[in-house]
């Protein structure tokens, strides 16, 4: 049996050495932006559907994920900052050790609506990843709200991929506002 000492000596090597394989990791990663969070995936390319991936995401103050579900389970743990989630009909705060797991075909959206930005561990699947890739775009390209092809783009790889997104209509019942500041 280990004693307090000893085991908090093995958390804190474990921690410490997720924290160098991390920042080693980090440096050689690019960011995309997909549509308001910034993403990077911390796990290597996966081939299969069932495969996992690990992707820090990166929710800044204001940004909003819309309604919408897909088949992919995805599981989120607050790194650090607020925000809120919407599942199973209601919004829930989150702040930092906070976890969330959502089912397949759950709608569910998110929103940041604090002055800090919100860091979010999540786990799903690989089909996610290909999704997010297809549909990314480089942070420093960026420069104002996703134009029309882009947007177009989104839609139809959701499509492709069967995820549904909510209409503004939809949205707007759960407070969330897709139209763009004037």
């Amino acid at each position: 049996m280990l004693n307090s000492s000893a085991l908090e000596w093995r958390k804190t090597k474990r921690i410490s050495a997720m924290n160098i394989t991390h920042n080693e990791q980090s440096s050689t990663l690019e960011w995309l932006d997909v549509f308001g969070p910034q993403i990077k995936f911390l796990t290597a390319d996966q081939d299969g559907k069932d495969d996992y991936v690990l992707i820090m995401s990166i929710v800044g103050p204001g940004v909003i994920v819309p309604l919408h579900s897909h088949e992919d389970r995805e599981t989120m743990v607050m790194i650090s900052g607020d925000a809120d989630a919407y599942v199973d009909g209601e919004w829930i705060s989150l702040s930092k050790g906070d976890h969330i797991d959502i089912g397949s075909q759950v709608p569910h959206a998110w929103r940041n609506v604090s002055n800090a930005p919100a860091e979010i561990l999540l786990v799903t699947t690989a089909n996610i990843e290909r999704f997010f890739r297809e549909i990314g775009r480089k942070p420093l390209s960026i420069s104002g709200p996703p134009t029309p092809d882009e947007l177009g783009k989104l839609f139809e790889a959701s499509d492709r991929y069967g995820y549904w997104m909510g209409s503004p209509e939809e949205n707007a019942k759960i407070g969330l506002n897709l139209q763009p500041p004037v």
